[in-house]
């Protein structure tokens, strides 16, 4: 029994002394340098950093919606109901005495983000509205001009959220 309980630890200490040994080798890695990879002290570094020239896409997709402000210095809501192909249709609504609404269609030009509206409904202060849209698409300034005397007024509406 004795010789038992002498060989197994004999056993373990021949095991235990193999991995010891062998997992403390020297290691050395042979690791090539490609030639020039080394810089001498008067090495000049350049900037490789390549600066991104792509043209961040400012389209205006969609004018649709409730924009406020005023024209002619009264409250005014435009409401742009349909805006597809370039084409808008939509009510502006003017707080004066009462409220006037009147129905507005025209045209969108992303190019110049021009906007051309003329007003549908038929009233003596009818006219044509010229502006355009800012490049982050969240407001519409230009002039309304009457059709009958050429009357001028500006316009500023922001897009509600």
């Amino acid at each position: 029994m004795k010789q038992k309980n002498l060989l197994k630890y004999f056993i373990v200490l021949l095991f235990s002394s193999i991995v010891f040994l062998g997992g403390c080798e020297k290691k050395t890695e042979d690791t090539e340098k490609p030639a020039g990879d080394t810089l001498s002290p008067d090495t000049t570094l350049t900037d490789t950093t390549k600066t991104d020239t792509t043209k961040v896409d400012t389209t205006i997709t969609n004018l649709q919606g409730i924009w406020r402000g005023t024209l002619t210095e009264r409250s005014t809501t435009f409401n742009i109901r349909d805006f597809s192909d370039n084409k808008i249709k939509g009510t502006i609504s003017i707080q004066s005495r009462g409220v006037i609404t009147k129905d507005v269609e025209g045209t969108f030009v992303p190019e110049t983000r021009t906007v051309r509206l003329s007003d549908v409904t038929r009233s003596r202060d009818m006219g044509r509205y010229s502006g355009t849209i800012s490049e982050d698409g969240t407001t519409l300034s230009g002039t309304f001009t009457t059709n009958a005397d050429g009357r001028t007024s500006s316009f500023n509406f922001k897009k509600a959220k």
